[in-house]
């Protein structure tokens, strides 16, 4: 039985991120199709969604799925870069009453490194300010910080800032280069090694706080869970290390057979050839 999934709206995203695995392109979300797909995987028993991709915040109708996704039961996780999250009463009430965890992209100490990763300026600022503006939720808040080789050496100093902030969770990420990232796996990748070494490092400072930490190399990333495009698409990680496989429709009658054959399969072929490679 499937725990958690994530749905990626794939049409559009106002940043621009030159490692981001999404492949964005598609026709805009409908509701309609949105609302179905969560009835599809509450009656899948799904226990867990995130919403992300594209950020969610941009279409109009995100309260009423927010709404329903926690009216049907499932725990309810939305990444957002914060640029369409605007600070007014009402999402701070939407977000107390129907998101358990919000996820903010945090890659930087500083606006200058922040910056460079997300290729936008000022997007260190309107993190800071959502940041601020959440009071009380900070328990609800994760931070996402991807690795690459461009912010590799800001870590120490990132991890003093977290400490600072000290949101629920903080979740690192090894870059992955998935997708359309692939194209830029040279200027932003970071070796297995060194990833594990930072992850340690920043372990070690963090052993006596309270925030939740959790570091994620690519490898434990293959297959541990389905990737649900806004038209209801699953996809996987497929075992070449770099791309997306679609295994059919939420809506096909055997997709959970197609997504347990597909994942017992690729996942241990992914382990292998990565084991090979490094």
């Amino acid at each position: 039985m499937l725990k958690r999934v994530v749905l990626n709206f794939n049409s559009k995203c106002i940043l621009k991120c030159p490692w981001c695995y999404v492949p964005f392109g598609a026709p805009p979300p409908s509701e309609t199709t949105v609302m179905a797909i969560v009835d599809r995987l509450s009656e899948m028993q799904v226990k867990a969604i995130t919403f992300g991709g594209g950020d969610p915040f941009q279409y109009q109708f995100m309260p009423s799925i927010l709404k329903h996704t926690k009216t049907v039961g499932m725990f309810v996780h939305v990444d957002t870069h914060a640029k369409a999250l605007f600070r007014s009463r009402r999402n701070l009430d939407l977000l107390t009453e129907y998101v358990d965890l919000l996820g903010l992209p945090l890659d930087g100490a500083t606006p200058a490194v922040h910056d460079l990763v997300r290729s936008l300026p000022g997007h260190f600022e309107i993190i800071n300010k959502c940041i601020q503006w959440l009071g009380p939720l900070r328990q609800r808040l994760k931070l996402n910080t991807i690795v690459t080789s461009i912010n590799i050496g800001d870590v120490n100093n990132l991890t003093k800032l977290v400490v600072d902030i000290s949101p629920y969770r903080w979740s690192l990420y090894q870059f992955w280069p998935l997708g359309p990232a692939r194209t830029k796996a040279v200027v932003h990748q970071v070796n297995d090694e060194t990833f594990a070494q930072v992850a340690a490092s920043i372990d070690r400072i963090l052993n006596e706080s309270t925030i939740v930490y959790e570091a994620t190399p690519r490898v434990a990333r293959f297959n541990s869970y389905p990737i649900i495009h806004h038209d209801g698409s699953v996809m996987a990680h497929h075992s070449d290390l770099g791309n997306i496989v679609h295994l059919g429709s939420l809506f096909d009658v055997d997709i959970e057979e197609k997504i347990k054959c597909g994942f017992a399969g690729e996942r241990q072929s992914a382990i292998s050839r990565y084991q090979s490679c490094d």
